[in-house]
């Protein structure tokens, strides 16, 4: 493995620890493939009273934005796998990808609590 000037290098993980690696590198590329069909199969259909709806919303719609917030946690998740995978990974560089990761989907499953009315979704959207 390669250092950069001026930092520690990583050390090699050990067997036991390099597979755990190898089934979190696994889960986060299915997680996001998963969250992606799912994504895909819960868009309003063509035509249909919520397309309608989310057409008049003038951008206030917080479906669409908490598809960007979620679809921008899949991507520091994947940079995070990638970066396992490719061993290079530098202490708190993980941190700062699950972080990445972790606020917009807080965020996204905030603006879409099924408790709080579309009204109030809406509102949230501004916040």
């Amino acid at each position: 493995m390669s250092s950069r000037s001026g930092s520690t290098p990583p050390t090699e993980a050990t067997t036991s620890e390099q597979r755990e690696i190898d089934a979190a590198i696994a889960h986060v590329r299915a997680r996001i493939r998963i969250a992606g069909e799912y994504r895909a199969a819960v868009r309003p259909a063509s035509g249909s009273e919520y397309e309608t709806a989310h057409k008049d919303s003038r951008g206030n719609d917080p479906g669409p934005l908490a598809e960007l917030l979620l679809t921008s946690s899949d991507f520091h998740l994947m940079t995070l796998a990638t970066a396992l995978s490719t061993r290079e990974l530098y202490p708190l560089g993980g941190y700062t990808l699950l972080r990445g990761a972790a606020e917009p989907a807080a965020r996204a499953a905030w603006l879409m609590d099924p408790r709080v009315s579309a009204k109030a979704r809406r509102a949230r959207v501004l916040v």
